[in-house]
């Protein structure tokens, strides 16, 4: 295969928080703490299955902050279906991010029982955890980001983990029957009345893929926080500067690093919704899919094709529950598979009029955008955006013996 290809590279805000843990702890020292706070109070530290940039610190410094107070902190895997929606799934998956009782020194408790509490106006059951429904305290650790589903104010972040991370498989489940954009916010309000929540710890990741903030924040301005939040987050995130490509590769797609596998904020939403083909990719393929998915392979469906490595790492089971419960049946699609990365990528460039011509780029992940790979027909383009520079000489992909795409050189 004779296709070439120029490093790329882009200049984000690279400002970030250089001590995530001492923030935290900071911030919990600063933090008005509620009336009937007692020592020896259990409290539930809910965290999610994203694989969020300084997660074990993020959490062991709550921990260790709560632990300070005199409190009793164990955490709950708040991750709706996801880890195969059984607690031994959900505790693998968060071990797998570095968060588990032997590295937090606290035990995680995750039963997947819920306890319905109310409903909403539209009828949708209110589910929560009965796990963290025990402790005399809940606080969530959370990230604040666009959704690939949501298009509201309030999207992915504290509100979201409260009802669907909380509300486990059930929950998710139920919610996923209705408009989500419309239950989200009545869940939420509904849980944040009710629930004894000490705080929630909020961040946003940069385009570098680490934090630039970290709030901790009272309840009653989780929604204010969430709606805030997510328009810095939008503002911090990186974006793939081409407007039209003939075939976009990424190395790995995954749920640690989205919902839907590949961030389709990147790919467009499009694909998935339909409307304005925007960006207008003609072709998607996958290689890999991270292990850190432990092989739900959600929202491959956007994609088009997938290596046979990749086939091999498709837990079909996992899939088709996380693919069920949010109402999503398309997203567990499996595209077509072309054999070996060197196959594949020859078949689809064999497709093109003139494949010396074709508009060609290679992402690591939809999250690492400040280096990527692009053939000579998309350097002008590159070349006219602010921020966008073209390094060196363009160099041949490069293929192992059984024809795996090798990393850049």
């Amino acid at each position: 295969m004779s296709l070439r290809m120029y490093r790329v590279t882009q200049r984000f805000d690279a400002a970030a928080v250089a001590d995530p843990g001492a923030e935290v702890r900071r911030a919990f020292t600063a933090l008005e703490l509620p009336a009937g706070l007692r020592p020896g109070m259990r409290v539930a530290v809910c965290v999610g299955s994203r694989g969020i940039a300084s997660l074990p610190e993020l959490v062991a410094a709550t921990v260790a902050s709560l632990r300070g107070l005199g409190l009793k902190p164990f955490i709950v895997p708040a991750m709706g279906s996801h880890g195969q929606a059984c607690a031994e799934g959900q505790t693998a998956l968060l071990k797998s991010l570095g968060v588990s009782e032997d590295s937090m020194g606290v035990p995680v408790a995750a039963d997947m029982a819920v306890e319905e509490l109310g409903r909403t106006e539209s009828g949708a059951r209110i589910l929560f955890s009965r796990e963290a429904l025990k402790a005399d305290w809940i606080v969530p650790v959370a990230r604040i980001k666009p959704h690939t589903i949501l298009s509201a104010a309030v999207q992915s972040g504290l509100c979201k983990m409260l009802v669907i991370g909380c509300g486990k498989h059930a929950g998710a489940q139920e919610y996923h029957k209705f408009d989500i954009c419309s239950q989200l916010l009545p869940a939420a309000h509904f849980l944040l009345q009710r629930l004894s929540i000490l705080a929630g710890v909020a961040v946003v990741e940069n385009a570098a893929d680490r934090l630039c903030e970290i709030r901790l924040v009272r309840p009653e301005r989780f929604i204010e926080t969430d709606t805030e939040l997510l328009l810095l987050a939008a503002s911090r995130m990186a974006r793939l500067p081409l407007d039209a490509l003939d075939l976009l590769i990424i190395d790995k797609i995954g749920k640690d690093i989205c919902g839907s596998g590949a961030d389709l904020n990147i790919t467009g939403k499009w694909r998935r919704d339909g409307g304005p083909r925007v960006p207008d990719y003609q072709w998607i393929a996958a290689l890999d899919l991270t292990d850190a998915s432990h092989g739900n392979a959600l929202g491959m469906g956007s994609i088009d094709l997938i290596s046979e490595r990749f086939r091999r790492k498709i837990d079909y089971k996992a899939t088709t529950i996380n693919a069920v419960t949010c109402g999503q049946l398309r997203s567990g699609r499996t595209p077509i598979c072309l054999g070996t990365d060197r196959q594949l990528l020859e078949t689809v460039l064999n497709l093109l009029p003139d494949p010396m011509q074709a508009r060609v780029a290679r992402i690591r992940t939809t999250r690492d955008l400040d280096c990527f790979w692009a053939s000579a027909a998309c350097l002008a383009e590159l070349r006219a955006r602010p921020g966008v520079r073209v390094d060196g000489e363009a160099l041949e992909l490069r293929f192992t013996d059984r024809g795996d795409l090798l990393p850049p050189a």
